[in-house]
């Protein structure tokens, strides 16, 4: 008992800074018996079935397969109606045209036609012919995005609508093999395809912000540098976008380009109403890489 003991002081002492380190290991040690406590308060409350991250649901999220690419979260979840978005910010670029946008991504991807050279474009008929069920999204606020690790493990990446998450994707431009955006929102909803899908067909689908690669900034392998990132104007086409959670590679750390500071908030810049925590965003970005 002593030597284990004494492997647990050390196991402290590697915690602490090597200076004036009696108070810093007395404060691991108290932290660490409050911890088992609270640990062996919650097996009894929840008959033994506390994990070892308190708080952390075993149906936080939906089921996973191995080959499974995404993951949505099961509690946090909101009903949103289609046609009252832009009624309620009015104004508002992100969502200027959104349900005829959001239709266009949908038949593209039931039509098969989403990696087209040019993007297809569809009637107000097309539009009609798709149904989506009740005229209602299904909003989440989190998922996972799971990959293979360098060494063949099965890592996840959090996109969380708390913090404004960034992914990347495949980009159609050959000057820069990645595209980025910022996620707006991420929904699950019903959609009926008269002529291709005689059933509903669940489709999940993330709102993004896009990003475009700074041109002025030298970067690059040759460079040494970092790429830097703006966001496309709001007002120009494309700078809103929808994308299959299937394209997503990844989540991507973005590194805030400080130095340039935010961007000026004005009635066309739509983080006044799609920022949770009201925060500006900034100027240009940086991919960590």
């Amino acid at each position: 008992q002593g030597e284990l003991e004494h492997r647990r002081v050390k196991r402290f002492y590697k915690r602490t800074n090597k200076v004036r380190f009696e108070r810093q290991i007395a404060k691991h040690e108290r932290f660490e018996r409050h911890y088992r406590k609270y640990i062996s308060a919650l097996r009894k409350r929840t008959g033994g079935r506390a994990t070892s991250r308190p708080g952390l649901s075993t149906d936080a999220v939906e089921s996973v397969l191995p080959q499974q690419h995404h993951s949505m979260a099961k509690r946090d979840r909101d009903h949103v109606d289609l046609y009252s978005l832009s009624n309620k910010h009015p104004g508002d670029p992100a969502l200027k045209d959104f349900a005829a946008r959001l239709k266009d991504h949908l038949l593209a991807r039931i039509l098969n036609r989403q990696y087209d050279t040019d993007p297809p474009t569809f009637t107000n008929e097309d539009r009609d012919r798709l149904y989506i069920s009740e005229d209602r999204l299904e909003q989440r606020y989190g998922m996972n995005i799971y990959y293979t690790t360098y060494d063949l493990r099965r890592g996840k990446d959090r996109v969380n609508m708390k913090n404004r998450s960034h992914v990347m994707t495949l980009s159609q431009d050959d000057d820069h093999p990645y595209a980025y955006a910022q996620v707006l929102g991420i929904f699950k909803l019903d959609v009926l395809h008269g002529p291709t899908t005689p059933d509903e067909v669940r489709m999940d689908v993330v709102w993004v912000r896009w990003f475009k690669i700074d041109e002025t900034h030298r970067a690059g392998w040759k460079s040494k540098r970092l790429y830097r990132l703006k966001f496309v104007p709001p007002l120009e086409d494309g700078a809103f976008g929808f994308l299959n959670p299937d394209d997503i590679i990844r989540g991507t750390h973005l590194v805030p380009g400080f130095s340039l500071g935010h961007r000026t908030l004005s009635p066309t810049n739509p983080t006044s109403e799609w920022n949770p925590k009201k925060e500006f965003d900034w100027e240009a970005y940086y991919v960590n890489q």
